[in-house]
């Protein structure tokens, strides 16, 4: 149900106090697990949590279009510019994301066309603490490295997440470099005036060293089992990777990475263009998504196999990737097995890529 303060009598609501009401939703993410190669757990204190079904109330701002398309867990608005350019600012409400901070950057720097981040110090200094209705969130802001047409220059892109009561809240402000610039008091001042019912007000988080907020940090939970080949070499892994190989081939080098995420970290499509974009393919759509994709047992469970290492004209890397999503219950995690590097490397190396994935036992 949305109430609606007024209207003018076409498809917009003139500004005014909305409401959304959500009682209950599908389980897209869910809370589990931790992307760090060395759990760290933080004691809080213990603090009333907020109901699933918040309530999530706001004023559109002068000159705001609401987008079609909004519902009670998401929506999306135009803003007006200068120089009318695209300009726009959303959310979308997900099951708990709390500790994929990081992931949700080298998602967003993905969609720039930026290198990933996997120093846990240099996520850090990414982050900066946002004032969300009456609690604190994290948020980080992304300019694109080539200019985006759409926009007419380099693409900025700011994001903030708000983690209360088992779900989190994603608020996205993107839009040309400059005119995102000038009206982002309009979207900071927007966030702080949202409203939630009645819930008891969140502290302010804080990252920790394996880049978790203090109050959500995930559960421990241990490695799989697996066999690795005698040619491949631990090597140091980040905040953001549980485990990593080293591995040399005639054709150039690359690495083996293990991750883990709570819930669907976002969904195939995004995942998939992201990937692709770090090995100079093309994006593809949601229709196109599953041509690209095949399967893979990984311990029972039935996995995605992501493989992009077939050639293709000027590709100098390559990447294959299986997606373990497992549901438990109420919870849901998604397990990233990455092969990655010099495109002749990973293609020679598809082989013992597969049997160290067959060869996978989740404890």
């Amino acid at each position: 149900m949305r109430i609606f303060s007024g209207s003018d009598g076409h498809d917009n609501p003139r500004p005014g106090r909305q409401v959304f009401y959500s009682v209950g939703f599908a389980l897209i993410l869910a809370a589990a697990g931790c992307s760090e190669k060395q759990v760290r757990v933080y004691e809080a204190p213990v603090e009333e949590q907020p109901k699933a079904d918040d309530v999530l109330s706001y004023t559109v701002p002068e000159g705001w279009r609401e987008m079609p398309g909004s519902g009670p867990t998401s929506a999306a608005f135009a803003l007006p510019t200068e120089s009318g350019t695209r300009l726009e600012a959303s959310f979308r409400k997900f099951n708990d994301m709390s500790g994929s901070e990081g992931f949700v950057l080298n998602m967003i720097r993905g969609e720039a066309q930026l290198s990933e981040i996997t120093d846990e110090n240099d996520v850090r200094e990414q982050m900066e603490t946002i004032r969300i209705a009456d609690s604190y969130g994290l948020a980080f802001d992304v300019v694109s490295r080539e200019p985006v047409a759409m926009f007419q220059g380099k693409m900025r892109s700011m994001v903030a997440m708000l983690h209360r009561g088992g779900v989190t809240w994603f608020f996205k402000y993107t839009g040309s470099e400059p005119e995102s610039r000038s009206s982002e008091k309009a979207f900071r001042d927007w966030l702080a005036a949202l409203e939630f019912d009645s819930t008891p007000q969140s502290r302010a988080p804080f990252m920790t060293s394996g880049g978790n907020s203090v109050d959500n940090a995930p559960p421990a939970q241990g490695l799989p089992e697996w066999t690795v080949p005698e040619s491949w070499t631990p090597a140091q892994s980040g905040s953001m990777v549980l485990a990593r190989f080293d591995l040399e081939a005639a054709g150039g080098t690359a690495s083996l990475t293990v991750t883990r995420f709570p819930g669907d970290v976002g969904g195939l499509v995004p995942n998939v263009n992201r990937w692709r974009g770090q090995v100079g393919l093309p994006p593809v759509t949601e229709a196109e998504i599953d041509s690209t994709m095949d399967t893979v047992e990984v311990d029972g469970n039935e996995a995605r196999l992501i493989d992009l290492s077939s050639a293709a004209e000027g590709q100098k890397a390559g990447l294959i990737a299986v997606w373990d999503y497992r549901q438990d219950g109420d919870r849901a995690m998604s397990w990233f097995y990455k092969l990655q590097g010099d495109f002749a490397a990973v293609t020679e190396s598809r082989e013992a890529f597969m049997e160290f994935v067959a060869s996978i036992r989740y404890q």
